[in-house]
């Protein structure tokens, strides 16, 4: 019974899910389907269902699986850490006892919560886009210049996007590793992937192709019917996850090996360039020296 149920909400949500956009595309009467407002009829062409079902799927992304993926992502840090730098690694029930013990889900999880506010607001941008771009291309006739602009644009923030999810995703590794959390480990990742990131940005683009596609078909071709079409592209989606939060792992170690070959060369420079002005500023001193001795003697030659 629980399991009919299941299905049937996810049903629910899926067909919301396909249903929305033609609802909200849909012109109003009394308008051209090319000449009408779009953005100013968004809160009225969603229902209250249609309202409450996506406040649903909101919290229940926000809250529970948030959480879930964050207790992967310290357990999965942790252990690619550990074989990254040969550590003998501990079994699944020690990890999760230092863990609890050690209050690590502190730290990852304030991180984490200013990495969502900033994913939100870059993918809020990214829809009002989005948005504008549809509203532009319907209501004129002419308009490629500006839809241009617009594409070059969200190409722009995608592309940023992808770079900064690389810088946001390094932030938590900082935080689980490096036992520093919020902004500072924003910082830290700031500074560890400079020079690198179109390294981080083609990482995140086939962690997000990857998830992208699997989504669209499963949306597509109705996989919440049976439960063999729910359970593998959830499978096959959390084991990308496993796999991302290990790649962002040995990205973040690169980095920072880079950062630090960089400091050294900065500080073995500035040696050499102290060492090579002492014995000029020895040898003026000596030759200044020298000239006060001589200095009296002269003097007294010329009386």
């Amino acid at each position: 019974m629980e399991n009919n149920n299941s299905s049937l909400n996810q049903r629910k949500v899926s067909d919301m899910l396909k249903m929305a956009p033609q609802k909200i595309l849909e012109p109003p009467y009394g308008y051209f389907y090319n000449s009408w407002p779009l953005p100013f009829y968004l809160i009225d062409r969603l229902s209250k269902d249609c309202c409450f079902k996506l406040i649903q799927v909101s919290i229940v992304y926000l809250v529970p699986l948030h959480l879930l993926e964050l207790f992967s992502a310290v357990l999965t840090v942790d252990l690619a850490s550990k074989l990254h730098t040969g550590e003998t690694p501990m079994n699944f029930s020690e990890i999760v006892q230092r863990s609890i013990k050690e209050a690590r889900f502190k730290g990852p999880l304030i991180t984490s919560i200013l990495v969502h506010y900033l994913s939100t607001c870059t993918i809020l941008g990214i829809i009002w886009l989005v948005i504008q771009y549809y509203y532009i291309s319907r209501n004129l006739y002419h308009g490629y210049l500006l839809v241009i602009v617009f594409a070059a644009a969200f190409i722009a923030l995608l592309t940023k996007y992808l770079e900064w999810s690389a810088m946001w995703n390094m932030s938590i590794v900082i935080s689980v590793l490096e036992e520093v959390c919020g902004t500072e480990a924003y910082a830290l990742s700031d500074r560890f992937s400079r020079g690198n990131n179109g390294y981080g940005l083609l990482l995140m683009l086939v962690f997000f192709l990857w998830g992208f596609v699997l989504r669209s078909l499963c949306l597509r071709f109705g996989c919440y019917e049976k439960v063999g079409g729910i359970v593998v592209p959830a499978s096959l989606l959390w084991v990308g996850n496993l796999i991302k939060w290990v790649a962002c792992t040995i990205y973040f170690y690169n980095c920072k090996e880079q950062n630090l070959e960089i400091v050294e060369e900065n500080v073995e420079a500035k040696a050499q360039t102290t060492d090579g002005e002492t014995p000029l500023k020895e040898r003026d001193q000596s030759e200044k020296t020298i000239y006060q001795q001589k200095k009296p003697e002269a003097e007294s030659l010329d009386v």
